[in-house]
């Protein structure tokens, strides 16, 4: 009994030293491609993202714009900047989709309430900037937040080898990527253009045709069930004094008002996929008019995230939570 006695203590002993060696799951690399400036779900999805940092669940490599615009790299580089991650590197489409209207980006930009970190020629290429912080990763490693135009991933899908990687854009794509977490497309019962398919239809098709590893969808429609509250932006940021995010929030239209949580529930995949359903896997196209079409099959590398009711409802509850809640270091 007494031999029992002290194998039990030495067991005891042990088991710290045993959980001490458990090495901890690594950050997931994330790269996010946004058409920052168009509606306001980006920076509030791009808040997510930082927080996400200091907590040590992701490293963001990148954030690359997808709105030609000097506005929509300018406000992100602020956004870096207030979050105390100025060292994030930020792409600048060129040739890409130009949307003539004002937006909150530029009445941020041009506030002079934010500083930045970078001159307007730091903003590189969003497709050299894709290829060097892929090649630049082990294998499987990266995650893909796509909340815009597909303009850069089309274009990246089709690159050839360069100084950073000798494969192509699909071939580099399948060995680092993990999987892409995709807001677009429309697949209700009276499915629409949706708008991120819609304004750059080819580089659509090029990503669901072309893309070799998983892809997941966050749809118009789901993106409506779960609507941000503004009384959430009018009272519970008054620790921050201004805020970029939350600026950009007010000029985006009149306050108060609700706005739906697309690009955030893309974020919200990546971070906790397990607060999702997800439909059988299948094939997504895109017709030449922007309609978005899913064919369920086996061999298909997309699906459709859902939420029941009550998935919703905590959905809601983690956004509010998460954007309220003080980032680790913002100025």
């Amino acid at each position: 009994m007494k031999k029992l006695l002290i194998l039990a203590a030495l067991a005891a002993l042990c088991m710290p030293a045993v959980r001490a060696q458990q090495t901890p799951a690594a950050p997931l690399r994330v790269i996010f491609d946004t058409d920052m400036g168009n509606d306001v779900d980006d920076p509030l999805a791009l808040d997510m993202l930082y927080k996400a940092v200091d907590r040590g669940e992701i490293i963001l490599l990148g954030i690359l714009s997808s709105k030609d615009t000097e506005f929509s790299p300018r406000y992100i580089d602020m956004m870096n900047t207030w979050y105390g991650y100025p060292e994030i590197p930020v792409g600048r489409v060129r040739d890409g989709v130009v949307l003539k209207r004002d937006d909150y980006a530029r009445a941020v930009c041009e506030s002079g309430l934010f500083p930045r970190s970078r001159r307007d020629r730091d903003y590189g290429d969003p497709v050299t900037l894709y290829r060097r912080l892929l090649a630049e990763s082990p294998d499987s490693s990266v995650v893909v937040v796509s909340v815009g135009f597909s303009t850069n991933l089309g274009r990246l899908l089709e690159s050839w080898g360069d100084k950073y990687s000798p494969l192509d854009g699909i071939e580099l794509v399948k060995r680092k990527v993990k999987f892409c977490s995709v807001m677009g497309g429309s697949f209700g019962d009276k499915p629409r253009a949706e708008y991120n398919i819609v304004n750059d239809i080819p580089n659509a098709k090029r990503l669901f045709a072309l893309c070799p590893v998983p892809v997941a969808v966050v749809s118009l429609e789901l993106g409506k069930t779960v609507n941000y509250p503004g009384a959430s932006i009018e009272t519970d940021f008054a620790w921050a004094g201004k805020h970029p995010m939350v600026e950009g929030y007010k000029a985006y239209r009149k306050m108060p008002y609700d706005r739906p949580t697309w690009d955030m529930m893309s974020v919200l995949y990546v971070l906790r996929p397990e607060m999702f359903g997800v439909s059988e896997p299948g094939i997504i196209c895109v017709d030449d008019q922007g309609y978005t079409y899913f064919t369920p099959t086996p061999r298909g590398k997309h699906t459709v995230l859902t939420l029941t009711p009550g998935q919703q409802d905590a959905v809601l509850r983690f956004f509010v939570r998460e954007l309220s809640s003080k980032p680790a270091k913002y100025r």
